[in-house]
């Protein structure tokens, strides 16, 4: 079977002629050998170019033939290839002749940008600030196919001040493309040849506007002041860009009364100084007037001032204001004299605009509603005394309106959220009675959560802390309350009367530091002869010489800390009428508007009664616990009925104090005018004073009305904390009343 097998294999192969079955030969047939051998090349190639021509393995091509077995193979390829594409062609050839043929294509790609080396940066100096050429280097590249290749810029003719960046272009033929930049800084030589020319305008309310035009080699501007002439130039605010040309700064008008000012002009390398500018005038153009558009004769809009932390929320009160309306923002109307209303301001970049008019829930004729306010920290808290309001009610949100406790008095607290005030609560004394006049004086805590009320006309009996509120056989002794906002809902904390309580001594004019743990409160009319801190308070020797009283509370309750009394007591000079605490309760400001001494200025002779009603003013200082007098202090044009010390306050760290002087008499106007001209009576004005690290206190301004007026300036005084705002009420202005910044 075998055999047979391999018969017919070798009959397929050499075509012979073969007969199955049959055992003999036929002779053989030769036929030609026609069939190119099978021929196997690699796979086509892509490779990216190294150079002009680049190498490339091909690989391993192989052919087979039937006939003659393995055959060699040949191909045309390049020892390199160029960029594109090249075919290379495989061959095999049999030893029949046939050949068989392929082709492998190989594809050489340019996708390499490339190499740019470009010069470094470099900076350039322009004398006068102009556009300035110059030599920036040169760049060249190299590419792997081109060789050497053009290089482009984007480089300006003349480079500007400041930077400008180059970029640099080299393309290959293949489109491919490098970038790189170069930074070119354009710096002055020098400092700007000359300087620009600033001019003052005065401006409403306490600005100072310069205005300049550009100098070409400045980059930007320094406003250097010198606030006092004396302490030396310093930069305000911030670098002023160029082309600005305009500032307004926001100034505190009492302590720039000799200030100087220069512009300097600058660039990178340096500035050039203006001529200084001096503050010459009288500041009159700069003083803002506050007034409502719903004044009347009589309003006595400015009896009352309050202010905010940094001075952007103003408080007025006008407690003869005679609308009958209710609540916030409502039309008023004369219907319920003396009323009273407190208006709310609030400071907008270099204006004043208002955001509130305030009528109590209950308004009623004469509760001289705004008699006292007082304002939190941030301004978004309002306290208000109605001192004469009649309500019979007692404690916290109780019935307003039953009327049978005549002038007993009351308090509202309001609340501001956004741009919307309203009430939060209305507050009456504990042991409400006829003629007390319970929020005569009012004072907040910063935060808005303690508030002190006093009501110098309430009888009781008692002394100190909490004691019998019912027992009215003192007649007007007086009393304070503390309250206290407890979730959200006010509470009465304590109530207060002096360690002393007698006939007739008014205690509670209140002053609270701003962590509402120190209280100061003012009676008066005390009586006794004991001079100093902690004297004797039994001697009633004095009538109505006047005491302060300082409580503290130590986080669980309030005790009294000292007893103050005028270094140089005398009767009637009603010591603690006004008093004013810092906001960090160590200094105290206490008016004796009703002094008679006729010397002047700081530590002035106590005891020459030749002024009567001329008015004084001490400042007590504490150290731990220890409170000291500090200083004596009388105006520097001490008069008869002037009142120095009818209004006070002090800044928060108490070295700023101002005091109101409101039937003073002078015709000047502004600043530091003419003291000695009285041919204006009851003009009125007020005095600020300023005290060293040292201690020692100086007479910083005299400060006056913007026109010659019987309009009680120094009515009210009020400090922003940091002392720079100085709002100062003249209640008897024609048209109302007014309230002036410095």
């Amino acid at each position: 079977m075998l055999k047979k097998i391999v018969s017919v294999l070798l009959c397929t192969i050499w075509l012979s002629a073969c007969s199955d079955g049959n055992n003999y030969a036929n002779p053989i047939e030769s036929t030609p050998d026609a069939v190119p051998p099978a021929l196997t090349i690699p796979d086509d190639l892509s490779i990216e170019a190294i150079g002009v021509t680049t190498p490339a393995i091909l690989g391993s091509a192989t052919a087979i033939d039937l006939v003659d077995g393995s055959v060699t193979v040949t191909n045309d390829a390049p020892a390199s290839f160029p960029v594109g594409i090249t075919l290379v062609t495989y061959s095999a050839t049999d030893l029949a002749g046939n050949i068989a043929t392929a082709t492998q294509k190989v594809t050489i790609t340019d996708t390499t940008a490339p190499t740019l080396s470009i010069p470094a940066d470099i900076t350039l100096s322009s004398a006068d600030g102009s556009p300035v050429s110059g030599a920036i280097g040169t760049a060249s590249a190299t590419d792997l196919v081109d060789g050497t290749v053009s290089v482009t810029n984007d480089a300006p003719a003349l480079f500007p001040i400041g930077i400008t960046t180059v970029t640099y272009q080299a393309v290959d033929s293949a489109g491919n493309i490098a970038t790189d930049t170069q930074v070119i800084t354009v710096v002055y030589a020098n400092p700007p040849a000359s300087a620009a020319i600033p001019s003052l305008t005065l401006v409403a309310t306490k600005g100072f506007q310069f205005d300049w035009t550009d100098v070409s080699d400045a980059t930007f501007y320094r406003l250097l002041e010198n606030p006092d002439g004396l302490s030396g130039f310093s930069q305000l605010g911030g670098d002023i860009a160029s082309s600005t040309q305009t500032i307004t700064e926001l100034v505190p008008l009492y302590q720039r009364l000799n200030a100087e000012y220069i512009l300097q002009s600058c660039n990178p390398v340096g500035c050039t100084d203006s001529s200084p500018i001096l503050i010459s005038s009288n500041l009159l153009n700069s003083i803002g007037e506050i007034f409502t558009n719903n004044a009347d004769t009589g309003d006595r809009f400015g009896t009352s001032i309050a202010l905010s932390s940094d001075g952007s929320t103003l408080a007025i009160g006008a407690p003869r204001e005679d609308s009958s309306t209710t609540g916030i923002n409502s039309t008023s109307n004369n219907s319920a004299l003396q009323s009273g209303a407190v208006y709310i301001f609030i400071k907008n970049e270099l204006n004043w605009t208002q955001q509130a008019y305030i009528k109590a829930n209950n308004t009623d004729t004469e509760d001289y509603f705004g008699i006292a306010i007082s304002l939190s920290s941030d301004g978004n808290t309002l306290a208000v005394g109605a001192y004469l309001e009649d309500s019979n009610a007692i404690g916290v949100n109780n019935n307003a309106l039953d009327n049978t406790a005549t002038d007993s008095g009351a308090a509202y607290v309001f609340s501001r959220s956004g741009t919307t005030w309203e009430q939060q609560a209305y507050l009456k004394a504990s042991n409400t009675d006829v003629n007390d006049y319970f929020g005569e004086s009012i004072s907040l805590s910063g935060d808005g959560a303690t508030l002190a009320v006093g009501a110098r006309r309430e009888s009781s009996n008692a002394t100190g802390i909490n004691g019998n509120e019912a027992d009215n056989s003192l007649s007007e002794s007086g009393a304070a309350y503390l309250f206290k906002l407890d979730n959200g809902n006010w509470v009465q904390e304590a109530y207060l009367k002096a360690s002393n309580t007698d006939l007739e001594d008014r205690f509670g004019t209140v002053s609270l530091s701003e962590d509402g743990s120190t209280l100061a409160v003012g009676a008066y009319r005390e009586r006794s002869g004991a001079s100093g801190v902690n004297g004797d308070q039994s001697s009633n020797a004095e009538k109505y010489s006047g005491a302060a009283y300082i409580f503290i509370h130590n986080g669980v309750a309030w005790t009294q800390q000292a007893y103050l009394k005028a270094s140089s007591p005398d009767s009637y000079d009603y010591f603690g009428f006004h008093l004013t605490l810092s906001g960090d309760s160590n200094t105290l400001a206490i008016g004796a508007y009703n002094n008679d001494s006729s010397d002047t200025g700081i530590n002035a002779n106590e005891i020459d009664n030749g002024a009567s009603n001329s008015g004084a003013a001490y400042v007590f200082t504490r150290s731990g616990t220890v409170w000291t007098q500090q200083v004596f202090l009388k105006a520097s044009n001490t008069d008869a009925s002037d009142l120095f010390g009818w209004s006070l306050s002090l800044s928060y760290n108490g070295d700023l104090l101002a005091i109101g002087a409101q039937e003073e008499d002078s015709n000047a106007v502004a600043f530091n005018g003419n003291e000695a001209d009285n041919s204006t009576s009851n003009a009125g004005a007020a005095y600020v004073f300023s005290r060293d690290a040292a201690g020692s206190w100086t007479q910083k301004a005299y400060v006056k009305n913007t026109l010659n007026t019987t309009g009680r300036l120094g009515y009210s005084v009020r400090f922003s904390s940091d002392g720079n705002t100085l709002a100062i009420g003249a209640e008897r202005q024609t048209g109302g009343g007014r309230t002036l910044l410095y």
